[in-house]
């Protein structure tokens, strides 16, 4: 009997050595900055021609920024950057020039440390204009000659790549702790920054544009 037992339990031993051995070393966890950080690149979006890629980039001890990778050379480079915030929004304008705003920080509810703005690059990194300025004048613009629209301009999303420098911003006409009562709609060239405001319903909220221009309110 006591052979018997001597034997389960060398049996025993040897099953669990075996278990032991086989099993995988356990991973070594990521560290918790890892899930805090921002990535690399993101929000790629190909120029509608299908020459340039623009995308935002990060590094350590840098804001985003926003670098275009031109694919018949392979080699990015970063267009626009700023010390003190970060890259936001971007689109194409057309197959050479983009359009961004600033990453906004909220400091509480429906509050913002500042407006977005609204910024306009080509795609080698020349021609840069603000075209929009920033709540509390977060970035100071250059002299162009022609005044910023205000803070409350925004880009109008849903419109489509075109084959001149305009894109189309929406201004709340009146606000008040009640309501937004209307939009004003106006064309924006983005190189000289000058902007005229286009015929459109009084009372519609959005517009859907394509490159013609034929577009549908929303009320």
């Amino acid at each position: 009997m006591q052979t018997a037992s001597a034997f389960i339990r060398l049996v025993l031993t040897a099953v669990l050595a075996l278990a032991g051995a086989a099993a995988p070393a356990q991973p070594k966890l990521p560290a918790a900055e890892l899930f805090f950080q921002e990535p690399a690149t993101s929000g790629a979006q190909l120029s509608p021609d299908g020459r340039y890629v623009a995308m935002k980039v990060a590094a350590k001890g840098h804001h985003a920024r926003l670098a275009v990778l031109d694919l018949q050379t392979m080699k990015p480079d970063v267009v626009a950057s700023f010390n003190e915030t970060a890259v936001g929004d971007f689109r194409w304008v057309n197959d050479k020039r983009l359009v961004f705003d600033l990453q906004q920080t909220l400091t509480g509810p429906a509050r913002a440390e500042h407006g977005p703005g609204l910024f306009a690059v080509d795609a080698d990194g020349s021609n840069f204009r603000q075209l929009v300025e920033t709540y509390l004048n977060f970035v100071k613009p250059g002299d162009t000659g022609t005044p910023l629209l205000t803070w409350r301009n925004q880009l109008l999303r849903s419109q489509a790549p075109r084959n001149d420098d305009d894109v189309f911003v929406i201004e709340p006409g009146e606000v008040s702790k009640e309501k937004v009562d209307y939009f004003v709609l106006r064309r924006l060239n983005t190189r000289t920054g000058r902007a005229t405001e286009v015929d459109a319903p009084l009372h519609a909220v959005d517009w859907t544009l394509d490159a013609q221009e034929i577009g549908r309110a929303h009320v």
